[in-house]
Order: C-alpha cells, then sequence, then structure tokens
C-alpha cells in the first residue's frame, strides 16, 4: 500500500513538472503552485511577492489563492 501511495505521489510529481509552459499562459488566473512554475522560482518565493505587496493576489478559498495573469506579466517587466 505505501509503494501504491509512492507511485501515484511520483507520478503526480511528474505530471505537474511537465505541465507545459504555453498552457499556463493561456489561463487567465493561476493558482500559487501554477505562477511558481511560470516565473520559475518556488511557491514560497510566490508567497513572499504577495505577502511584500510586489505581486497581488485574491483568497478566494481559505487554502486557494489565485492570481490574475496579467499581475504576473506586470511583476516581470
Amino acid at each position: 500500500m505505501k509503494v501504491k501511495k509512492i507511485d501515484k505521489s511520483n507520478t503526480e510529481t511528474y505530471k505537474t513538472k511537465t505541465l507545459p509552459i504555453a498552457e499556463l499562459n493561456a489561463k487567465p488566473f493561476l493558482n500559487v503552485r501554477e505562477a511558481s512554475q511560470l516565473i520559475g522560482c518556488s511557491r514560497q518565493t510566490v508567497y513572499y511577492l504577495i505577502n511584500t505587496g510586489n505581486l497581488k493576489a485574491k483568497n478566494i478559498l481559505k487554502k486557494k489563492t489565485i492570481i490574475k495573469r496579467s499581475e504576473i506579466d506586470k511583476l516581470l517587466q
């Protein structure tokens, strides 16, 4: 059972890492994980940018933060 969980986790990690950047560019809203992949940094760095006010984001649920794609473009310019 433990091996199955590890395999499932590895499969999900692989899918996450291989998500094409073009697919992320097409989305108008991104979550923190997707934003970190697009920017090329860690999730903690994205949260730091949000907390310092450099990146605007909205909490739509207790543990769900979304970021407008246009805000990421502003950050990178």
